[in-house]
């Protein structure tokens, strides 16, 4: 997979050291892009990669192997890590300066193809996805960023549903596509 961030137009960049699908992608700091777990043919990744300065390297480890999961970078520069298949019911919180020291969190409804959106009260509110027996309809908020994070449910969609899209608007509240599986 090659990747170039300090261009717009599509080039080249090294190699990563694992080649790898289905996994999430997220700028950093100083023109940096991570990327965290995903699968290459049965093999679930465990790593997070960076790129900087067109190189690839290690970065860390996810605590649990996952694919079709969300990433989300916080307010505060770590990263929220949610569901996917491989850990389903756990988020975790990677804080690039503290590499292999992850915060494991349990998710209150197991979730995969969903969405996580960062809403400007700090907090990411998770909707929607599968959990192996069919859709979700509960939503729940992390704060990642606070001090002892944890998963608080909220309400229900009215439909089930994954694979749709959501953006938080300037108001506060989340706006959610009706495309996706129900």
């Amino acid at each position: 997979p090659k990747t170039n961030v300090e261009n717009p137009s599509f080039g080249k960049t090294a190699n990563m050291n694992e080649a790898r699908m289905l996994h999430t992608m997220s700028t950093g700091d100083n023109n940096t892009l991570f990327v965290f777990g995903g699968v290459q043919g049965v093999t679930l990744r465990q790593t997070i990669e960076v790129l900087k300065a067109g190189q690839w390297t290690k970065a860390g480890y996810l605590k649990q192997s996952r694919f079709l999961h969300t990433t989300t970078r916080t307010k505060a520069g770590n990263y929220l890590i949610t569901g996917g298949l491989g850990a389903q019911g756990w988020a975790e919180i990677f804080r690039p300066s503290l590499a292999d020291q992850n915060i494991l969190i349990e998710m209150k409804s197991p979730r995969y193809k969903h969405t996580a959106t960062q809403l400007s009260n700090g907090k990411v509110l998770l909707v929607g996805g599968g959990n192996g027996i069919g859709t979700q309809e509960a939503g729940e908020f992390i704060n990642a960023d606070a001090k002892n994070p944890q998963s608080l449910l909220t309400g229900s969609l009215t439909s089930a549903r994954s694979n749709h899209a959501a953006v938080a608007l300037a108001d506060g509240t989340q706006a959610r596509s009706p495309r996706g599986a129900t």
